[in-house]
């Protein structure tokens, strides 16, 4: 789950300055999440939810420090990333099914 974590931090603080960085944000969310859960153990899609959970709450406070109010762009960005995550973290569980029936044959 840190590795995804990590890689989603570094790369969403290199966005600002790049266009189309929101389009990216969410790419790299579900990414995030896709990492954290196919290097589980335990292959559960939840890994991915709790990396983008975790990923809300070490953001949170950057954005209600910097920010002076909060919009309805900034509300709906932080609840979407841990729905992002979660959407990788279900895509790296049917992949590792796939790959594990595959295997089977």
């Amino acid at each position: 789950m840190l590795i995804g974590y990590i890689i989603a931090v570094i790369l969403v603080f290199i966005l600002p300055n790049i266009p189309l960085s929101d389009y990216l944000t969410a790419i790299i969310l579900v990414l995030g999440g896709f990492i954290a859960t196919y290097l589980s153990t335990d292959n559960e899609a939840r890994i991915g939810l709790y990396e983008g959970l975790l990923y809300t709450l070490s953001t949170l406070p950057i954005l209600l420090i910097s920010a002076t109010q909060l919009t309805l762009y900034t509300i709906l960005f932080l609840v979407s990333i841990p729905i992002l995550a979660y959407i990788g973290g279900f895509a790296a569980k049917q992949l590792r099914l796939r790959l594990d029936n595959a295997n089977k044959i």
